[in-house]
């Protein structure tokens, strides 16, 4: 659960553990989660989870985005009850599956003060996932003057660390810059963010 998580939205993982023999007590001890089948190489999801009254879960935000359809649950046994031994044992659960989906995200142009013709400046813009997903966002921010295309494009910026991108331009007359009365750059002009994505 949830139904239809998207990336860094935490998603609960559960499971039960039985015993094979009728009227034996629940067993307790701890429960290892797998991305992919522990037999043939999965990768552990999180931290063991203890075992309460037969049932387990964690909760998790770090499942790439697309579809996880091998996901496994492996009892490590205690004093009274055999853990996984690796195979086809019948001590690991039956599959499970989970798609994430990639949030979105927002990009937004971070204020610019005015500047005299000639001046170079600093244009930047912030991009944020919108809940319920969370994380930060990689890749690069393309920066356009009015309309998005070729021939209106300023330059392109990678993100930080922070979820920001930037660049410098100068601002002289340029076919970058949508050109004002006479052919002149002086005026107001909108700058557009544009984020391209990246795997998440």
């Amino acid at each position: 659960s949830p139904s239809s998580p998207v990336y860094g939205q935490p998603v609960t993982l559960a499971t039960t553990v039985a015993a094979a023999v009728s009227g034996a007590p629940l067993p307790t001890g701890t429960v290892q989660f797998y991305d992919g089948d522990p037999a043939s190489g999965g990768v552990q999801i999180g931290s063991q989870a203890t075992l309460s009254g037969g049932a387990a879960s964690i909760v998790i935000s770090t499942l790439s985005v697309g579809l996880h359809s091998n996901l496994f649950a492996v009892y490590n046994g205690n004093a009274n009850f055999a853990g996984y031994a690796g195979g086809s044992n019948g001590k690991s659960s039956p599959a499970g599956s989970v798609t994430i989906a990639p949030p979105a995200t927002a990009t937004a142009v971070n204020p610019i003060a005015a500047a005299p013709y000639g001046a170079t400046i600093g244009i930047s813009a912030q991009v944020s996932v919108t809940a319920p997903g969370s994380g930060h966002p990689t890749g690069n921010v393309t920066f356009y003057d009015g309309t998005v295309g070729a021939a209106t494009q300023l330059g392109v910026g990678a993100l930080n660390g922070s979820g920001m991108a930037s660049i410098q331009i100068a601002l002289t007359l340029s076919p970058l810059l949508s050109p004002g009365a006479n052919g002149s750059p002086v005026g107001n002009h909108n700058i557009i963010a544009v984020y391209a994505g990246d795997s998440n």
